[in-house]
């Protein structure tokens, strides 16, 4: 049976195109559509400052001529691209027996337990890249313990990370007022560059206690025969217009992926502001070629009692201008 496993079917390029064609069920950001993929050849991303953006620097032949910038005061810093990898394990028991429906092909069959197998592997990947695009917006990724620091972009590059108070304790609170400081907040780090508006992306307890506010109660008090009142609006309002709130949701264990108090402000329409560099995988097979989101290849077990199977993807997701990050902190409201 386990001689199928040397058909092309499962050869590190067929594994690969297979994981990649998988569905998935996106996560919030990923849905959004904010991140650019940027395949790279190599394993470092190397990335310059340049008036406070940060540019990607693409690889060249040596000996050519260099990228030509000009100006004064620029910064380089190399990123070595964070390496997922995930197994899991097809044993013999797993394809005993097993036959496509009406059919005597071996290969077909089998090919659908470990594609069955690779589907949950990618759901992993997936997750994870969630994690770590929610940490790019945030300007600090985050290993999977919710702990460790992959990266503080503001860190790397000097910079600091504007913050906005919401004291929601205070009756007369404006969230409009606040709102209008963020944004003028992201204009000043974006300069000449337009967007075409302001996301934020609120913890439970920060989001309950905005759509309690009485200013804003109070602005959609006459909406839609006050449909504001009656709905559920975790998935997101607007308010005042060009910022869009929404209640995000996913944890990591019982550690939420956005803080109860806390909310994240990114500007949304800036061309390449969020960035999924793909490095290649460690393979002989993949050297010095351009990355892709996910690899997936396997290896016969000793005595042939089963394969393993390998997963790995090389991703850092990075925004290239983190000083237009604003970080909103909440003095919650008693009902929050």
């Amino acid at each position: 049976m386990l001689d199928v496993f040397n058909a092309d079917a499962f050869s590190v390029v067929s594994l690969t195109a297979a994981i990649n064609k998988l569905p998935y069920k996106p996560s919030r950001l990923g849905d959004m559509g904010l991140f650019n993929e940027q395949p790279i050849t190599t394993t470092v991303a190397v990335v310059e400052e340049q008036s406070g953006k940060l540019v990607l620097i693409p690889t060249a032949a040596r000996g050519t001529m260099p990228n030509v910038v000009g100006g004064k005061n620029r910064k380089v810093r190399s990123f070595v691209v964070p390496h997922m990898p995930l197994n899991s394990l097809v044993m013999a028991d797993d394809v005993q027996n097993v036959r496509a429906f009406g059919s005597e092909d071996q290969v077909e069959a089998v090919a659908t337990v470990v594609n069955d197998r690779l589907a949950s592997l990618r759901q992993s990947h997936e997750y994870t890249h969630e994690w770590h695009r929610l940490g790019a917006v945030k300007g600090v990724i985050l290993d999977a313990d919710g702990v460790t620091e992959v990266y503080d972009l503001f860190d790397e590059f000097d910079l600091s990370q504007d913050e906005v108070e919401f004291d929601f304790t205070d009756s007369n609170l404006s969230v409009k007022l606040k709102a209008m400081d963020v944004k003028r907040k992201i204009e000043t780090a974006l300069g000449l560059t337009p967007s075409t508006g302001v996301h934020a992306i609120c913890g439970d307890g920060f989001f309950d206690s905005l759509v309690t506010n009485a200013e804003v109660k109070e602005a959609y008090a006459y909406y839609l025969d006050n449909a504001f009142a009656r709905d559920d609006q975790r998935q997101g309002f607007e308010y005042p217009r060009g910022v869009t709130w929404e209640n995000y949701r996913g944890k990591i264990g019982s550690t939420p992926f956005v803080a109860d108090d806390e909310c994240h402000f990114f500007p949304l329409g800036v061309p390449e502001l969020f960035q999924e560099i793909l490095a290649p995988a460690n393979f002989v097979e993949t050297v010095n070629t351009p990355g892709q989101r996910v690899y997936a290849k396997q290896e016969n077990l000793r005595f042939n009692v089963g394969v393993e199977l390998h997963t790995q993807s090389n991703l850092l997701a990075i925004c290239t201008r983190p000083k237009c990050l604003i970080k909103g902190t909440a003095l919650l409201s008693s009902g929050s």
